[in-house]
């Protein structure tokens, strides 16, 4: 048997090379990725805590800004109980800031804040509260949030136009305010805010255009803004808001601002001319002689139309005996009449004029020329108050502009139905800025059949003053005593 032996080769290395590797490769990017990777961790933990830093901050600021609305929440709570007090309970000598603790729903006090408080005051009667709340927490008592918040009572100067009675705005008698009828109304011209009756339905009369007495709903008619008119709605007590005349006659009286019955002086005094100057001061007269001429006036009563002649007009510069001005008081601009008074001019200032009679009266207002203010900017407000009636009379100019706050407390505000061509008896257009409020409905214009003015002013126009909503002349009445929150913003006040 063959056998056959195979012979393997070998090789054998006798060199010191050796082959590659890649241990070093890889280390070095481990190193890489990994400097990446605590660089992009360390940023993403930066960000992290940036954020939970922001968001504590965040939460802190919001901790504050609610303390802060927390202060004006309270001090709304402590009016309530405590009208008009501008000292948080502690008198006239700690005018404050006034600090107290916030506590949590479990009882704990995590904050503060501190109030600045200032009134408004006049005639020793405080009109509106502003008030700064500044808070703050426990934790973080350097990062403060302030709010500021004005606080009224609710003035009558938010409307427009307030009656008592029924009454009737005919075509080209325009009301730009909010106005109010504790009777129906019917409205033929423009609104461009609320208009509200508190009747559900009414009986529409003839001397208010409806043939038969019809039975309409509360607010009826031709008006373009019926959107805004609602019914029923809450009552405007008249006999709740009436003014302690006995309390402003007082004041007039300390101020040396009252004028006695004219009567007093002269023994054929017939009532008083009070003229408003630019400097603001007003220059008084006593009336002596005087004009009449026969009108008709509806009683909305009875229903029925009266004749009778009124002596408005002055006859001359002769028919005036002047007495010394009225220099006002800057604390308690007021002047109080007891007796029937004309009045016009320009005024400079909040003033408050009242013609009144204590245990006496009515008294009546006439306004035989323009009304109107040195400054439109919120500076000049006037508040006419008569007891009786606020009458514009047959001489009055054919264009006229009146400013101010014209309550007629028993009585209207408007004008007779004149006839006679020496009355002019149509006249142009009315234009007043302000508020009406009479507890008997007036008019200023008389239409026949056919919807045409035949005596009195063809076009009015009853714009409200927002001017003098939080800070309206002296003594002026509200619908309210409890004050409400009319004014809101962040910071502090400007």
């Amino acid at each position: 048997m063959i056998k056959i032996k195979t012979q393997t080769t070998k090789y054998l290395l006798t060199t010191n090379y050796k082959l590659p590797t890649s241990n070093g490769f890889m280390l070095v990017l481990v190193l890489v990725f990994s400097g990446i990777f605590i660089v992009v961790l360390s940023g993403l933990i930066g960000f992290v805590l940036q954020q939970h830093n922001a968001q504590k901050v965040k939460e802190k600021q919001e901790q504050a800004f609610a303390i802060a609305e927390a202060g004006l929440e309270y001090y709304q709570w402590f009016l309530a109980h405590n009208p008009g007090d501008i000292y948080n309970g502690q008198g006239e000598g700690s005018p404050g800031p006034y600090e107290h603790d916030y506590y949590d729903p479990e009882g704990g006090a995590t904050g503060k804040f501190s109030l600045e408080i200032d009134g408004n005051i006049s005639c020793g009667e405080v009109s509106s509260i502003n008030i700064t709340s500044t808070g703050w927490t426990n934790d973080d008592p350097m990062r403060t949030k302030t709010v500021f918040g004005r606080y009224s009572r609710p003035y009558l100067t938010e409307f427009a136009y307030i009656t008592d009675e029924n009454i009737w705005f005919g075509v080209g008698e325009d009301v730009v305010g909010r106005m109010h009828s504790n009777g129906g109304i019917r409205m033929d011209g423009l609104n461009d805010s609320l208009e509200t009756s508190e009747k559900e339905t009414w009986i529409c009369p003839g001397y208010l255009g409806c043939s038969g007495n019809p039975t309409m709903p509360g607010v009826f008619g031709n008006g373009a803004g019926w959107p805004l008119w609602r019914f029923p709605d809450n009552n405007i007590n008249f006999l709740g808001m009436v003014t302690d005349f006995s309390d402003m006659k007082a004041q007039a009286i300390s101020n040396n601002t009252y004028l006695p019955p004219s009567l007093d002086y002269l023994p054929n005094a017939k009532g008083y001319k009070l003229i408003f100057l630019a400097d603001g001061t007003i220059d008084v007269y006593i009336v002596i002689n005087t004009k009449k001429l026969g009108s008709y006036y509806l009683n909305t009563i009875d229903q029925h139309w009266y004749y009778r002649e009124l002596d408005h007009l002055v006859k001359n510069q002769n028919g005036y005996t002047p007495k010394p001005g009225i220099v006002l008081d800057p604390g308690c601009s007021l002047v109080f009449v007891e007796d029937r008074i004309w009045v016009e001019g320009e005024v400079n200032g909040k003033i408050t004029l009242i013609s009144a009679e204590i245990g006496g009266g009515p008294t009546e207002i006439i306004i035989p020329n323009n009304i109107t203010y040195v400054h439109n900017d919120g500076t000049d407000g006037l508040l006419l108050m008569s007891q009786g009636n606020i009458t514009i009379p047959w001489y009055s100019p054919y264009n006229m502009e009146l400013n101010g706050i014209f309550i007629a407390q028993g009585g209207r505000f408007g004008r007779d139905y004149y006839w006679q061509p020496e009355a002019g008896p149509v006249k142009g257009a009315l234009t007043l800025f302000g508020s009406i409020i009479n507890a008997r409905t007036g008019t200023n214009a008389y239409v026949n059949e056919n919807n045409v003015v035949v005596s009195g002013y063809q076009q009015s126009i009853n714009t409200y003053d927002r001017n003098l909503l939080t800070s309206p002349p002296p003594m002026m009445p509200y619908s309210s005593t409890q004050h409400r929150l009319i004014e809101w913003r962040e910071g502090a006040p400007e």
